[in-house]
């Protein structure tokens, strides 16, 4: 786009703003905008990465817009190179929105909005707040961290030892 690579002169709510590009004047993420519950990150433009002149409130963006429950710590997608931007179990955008600015009932997944008492950022619900996924397949270690495919354990028991409580 040229003005905004995402979004211009836009209201969002708990939406996911990555990886777009402004070609000519804009920002790469947003210009202008009004932001609640969103993600605005890994966006480039030539004024700017993810925004200019927009109004954050419990965004997840950097640099810090300044604003009421902004975070600027990465947002740790599930896998952003393959285009899944769930949240991570580790994630700093899990439980750390406003549910006033909640609007609808379900995430884009069509999970509830609002899973364990406090709106996420971004377009997607956790499914399991402070909870860890492991992940096994048979190229994997059983030596590996096991919290992605990326370094998956080979076993299904050595995911179980690995595990805690509500895992």
């Amino acid at each position: 786009g040229d003005e905004g690579g995402g979004t211009c002169w836009g209201t969002l709510n708990n939406c996911t703003v990555v990886s777009n590009i402004s070609t000519y004047a804009g920002p790469g993420g947003v210009l202008n905008g009004t932001l609640t519950n969103c993600i605005v990150y890994g966006n480039s433009g030539p004024y700017g990465p993810n925004y200019s002149n927009a109004t954050f409130n419990y965004c997840c963006t950097m640099p810090d817009p300044g604003g009421t429950g902004n975070i600027t710590n990465n947002p740790q997608f599930v896998n952003a190179a393959a285009g899944n931007y769930r949240l991570q179990a580790t994630s700093p955008c899990i439980d750390a929105g406003n549910n006033a600015g909640v609007v609808g009932a379900e995430d884009l997944d069509g999970n509830p909005r609002i899973m364990y008492g406090t709106v996420d950022i971004g377009a997607y619900e956790a499914l399991s707040a402070g909870v860890t996924n492991w992940y096994v397949a048979t190229n994997g270690n059983d030596s590996a961290e096991g919290t992605s495919w990326a370094n998956a354990k080979r076993a299904i028991r050595a995911a179980i030892d690995a595990a805690t409580s509500n895992d």
